[in-house]
């Protein structure tokens, strides 16, 4: 019977932001009467890195391979994020996680790691962190594409992460940014095409002003949005890497 699990981000804390409780990384298995969580983290931060998050996880070459983000915080309104992509392997994916090394460090900005396994090569998604509340100052927003022939956690085996879509240049809700994007295959035969790939993400809306936009939904008999620094729109976007 095949393994099946979801790792996943969690603490102990109600508060979203702050770093009174650093993330950890833990997992739900598949078993014969359901899901199970496992009762420990199986990933945690360090002194310089308290919080871990985003774990994306493959099974490759008899390894349990996990790439996640590293931070010593999570910014709060006005704070730059300080975010480096880390990778780490497990022979059985639970225990025996090896020293994290640094994929993306904290000075490339990257701070989601989405790694795809295709027939012949490896495919990595990578985003900033979103710009919540407009910030001017805040790192440029986009998505971007690094491929290789390894399931890897070493740098030099990956391509320069190339740009497949800049935020300015996208709809407006996803001007500011994406996050928890994921990158999966356009499906079998030649009519969906060998290279198509769709990403599936969260879009932060550009920063509007909540009365003018309440003014507008009311004027054309709508109900307004709810009173938020942010908006979220779940979206869609096809790649053909063949072209």
């Amino acid at each position: 019977m095949p393994t099946e699990r979801i790792y996943y981000t969690g603490r102990s804390s109600r508060r979203v932001q702050g770093n009174d409780t650093p993330f950890a990384i833990g997992f739900l298995e598949r078993s014969g009467d359901g899901w199970r969580r496992h009762p420990d983290p199986v990933v945690v931060g360090d002194n310089r890195n308290p919080s871990v998050l985003g774990p994306k996880v493959l099974y490759a070459d008899g390894k349990w391979r996990m790439w996640f983000r590293a931070t010593p915080r999570e910014p709060a309104k006005g704070e730059q994020p300080v975010s480096a992509i880390h990778y780490t392997e497990s022979t059985d994916g639970v225990s025996g996680w090896t020293e994290p090394r640094v994929l993306h460090p904290a000075s490339e900005g990257f701070a989601h790691a989405y790694v795809h396994g295709g027939a012949s090569r490896y495919e990595m998604l990578l985003s900033t962190s979103p710009n919540l509340y407009g910030d001017p100052d805040h790192p440029e927003q986009g998505l971007w594409l690094s491929v290789s022939d390894i399931p890897s956690g070493d740098p030099a085996d990956w391509t320069r992460p190339e740009p497949v879509l800049l935020a300015e240049d996208g709809p407006e809700w996803a001007r500011n940014g994406f996050f928890g994007s994921s990158l999966c295959a356009g499906g079998e035969g030649k009519a969906q095409g060998d290279g198509a790939r769709y990403v599936f993400f969260t879009g932060v809306n550009a920063s509007v002003g909540w009365p003018a936009l309440a003014l507008r939904s009311l004027a054309a008999r709508r109900r307004p949005p709810v009173p938020a620094p942010f908006h979220f729109t779940i979206g869609r976007l096809r790649l053909d890497l063949e072209t």
